[in-house]
């Protein structure tokens, strides 16, 4: 994505916890809570002011809380434009990317998905919260089905 674009720094109002997002982390961002879908390379505009307006909406990296304080970071600021691992949603160390620059996913949730321990997680397009498993019987049957905890969709 474009580097000389604004970043912007998230701050957590449970925790405090601080992310700093660049295009890439917007996007991914966006897409987890349905207000947007997978795009090589959105305008930027939009999606500056999509980010803005949903910071009610997205839950803090941290301890899941929703909403997060939004914050512009500097041109002169450092920043990591680090990608967010699709699975735990937690961002990849710079160090993986420099050997496995493709990477969509930490050391951890890819070492769990070679071994088929991993457990992917889903999430409500409705509110973006990670969805469970439920139970449904009806008469003479029972199924399974993805079910979202807070909003019940």
């Amino acid at each position: 994505m474009h580097r000389d674009s604004p970043h912007f720094e998230l701050t957590c109002r449970r925790c405090g916890a601080q992310q700093r997002c660049g295009p890439n982390q917007m996007m991914q961002r966006l897409v987890e809570i349905g207000m947007m879908k997978r795009s090589g390379d959105p305008d930027l505009e939009l999606l500056h002011e999509l980010f803005r307006s949903a910071t009610d909406r997205l839950p803090c990296l941290s301890c899941g809380a929703l909403g997060l304080l939004l914050g512009e970071v500097s041109d002169e600021d450092e920043w990591d434009d680090h990608a967010l691992c699709d699975v735990c949603r937690k961002p990849i160390p710079v160090e993986r990317l420099e050997v496995f620059p493709d990477a969509t996913r930490c050391a951890t949730c890819q070492t769990s998905s070679e071994q088929g321990t991993d457990q992917e997680r889903e999430f409500c397009d409705h509110c973006g919260s990670v969805m469970t498993v439920r139970l449904r019987r009806t008469a003479g049957s029972a199924a399974y089905e993805m079910k979202c905890p807070s909003c019940g969709k």
